[in-house]
């Protein structure tokens, strides 16, 4: 009985530490560049994207 009581009270202690869920984190603003074949785009359509370690998306058309 005390080792089931010690295990709970490790499992309760040890949930302080954890991170909180991501649903309770706020969204993350973005913001968005409309480009077109105007503004010097091969072409409409996006056929790879990938983002940098900073942050930064770039789209392959």
């Amino acid at each position: 009985m005390k080792a089931l009581l010690f295990i709970l009270l490790l499992a309760v202690a040890g949930g302080f530490g954890a991170p909180a869920p991501a649903w309770s984190a706020p969204a993350p603003t973005m913001r968005f560049e409309h480009l077109s074949v105007e503004d010097g785009l091969a072409q409409e359509s996006v056929l790879a994207m990938a983002q940098d370690s900073d942050g930064f998306m770039w789209f392959g058309t």
